[in-house]
């Protein structure tokens, strides 16, 4: 409270207010101010149990400090391959009142299904893609900014930046194919070229690399980076499987 929005001192600040977290048995995930409960295990009961009590735990970190905990902001999902408890929910109680289980939560932009194919995220990017390349089409019909050079940077800044967010996680979806399609016809509007064009003339001719090895070398990078942090929890499990080998 007290802090313009935005304000550099406000992420400072409350990084040191959650300092203290206490420990929990589920694994926590925490980006800015959404933070996330993992726990992993094959019985539902076990699960209930494990999370509530670190619900209980958490809730009484907020009280101490201050804080308001929001119900209805928070939900429970689990994720499995079992089809005959597909339907099956978490009994977690968090602030005296039960969680909402949601089947296909949100988080971090990024659309979750149940047995993590994220074809609903990845239907609903491609929407957007399309949006998008709609927008693209009109500038290229123009008679000012319709130069390739302009096209290209264009369709990163709007099309590509939008299909690679978060892509690390979903490139080894069946559905990732239907991205791909959406950005063959941003690479043909930007070389203007036509319909009956082999498909992989395009990333030659438009200068950006195809798709799927767009999506890999953002995959390497961002593996680099976090192997570099020696307290990044990607470099921490590794530790912790090469230490069981």
């Amino acid at each position: 409270n007290g802090l313009a929005e935005g304000s550099v001192l406000s992420c400072l600040l409350f990084n040191l207010y959650i300092h203290d977290l206490p420990s929990s048995i589920a694994r926590k995930f925490l980006y800015a101010d959404d933070m996330a409960y993992a726990h992993q295990h094959n019985s539902f009961s076990e699960l209930n149990n494990v999370l509530t009590k670190d619900m209980a735990d958490f809730v009484r970190f907020c009280k101490r400090w201050r804080l308001v905990p929001s119900v209805t902001k928070t939900v429970v999902s689990c994720f499995h391959l079992n089809n005959k408890l597909a339907l099956m929910k978490l009994h977690v109680m968090f602030n005296g009142a039960r969680l909402e289980h949601d089947f296909e939560p949100v988080y971090l932009g990024v659309k979750l299904d149940r047995s993590l194919t994220y074809g609903k995220h990845i239907g609903k990017l491609r929407l957007k893609l399309t949006t998008r390349n709609n927008l693209l089409k009109k500038l290229a019909g123009t008679s000012w900014g319709a130069s390739a050079s302009v096209l290209r940077t264009t369709g990163l800044a709007l099309v590509y930046s939008c299909a690679e967010y978060c892509s690390s996680s979903w490139l080894n979806s069946a559905h990732a194919k239907t991205v791909d399609v959406v950005l063959n016809e941003t690479m043909r509007i930007i070389t203007g070229t036509v319909q009956s064009t082999p498909l992989e003339w395009l990333p030659a001719l438009s200068d950006i690399a195809p798709p799927t090895i767009r999506r890999q070398s953002n995959l390497l990078l961002h593996t680099e980076r976090s192997m570099q942090t020696k307290t990044s929890r990607l470099t921490k499990t590794w530790n912790c499987q090469q230490s069981r080998n």
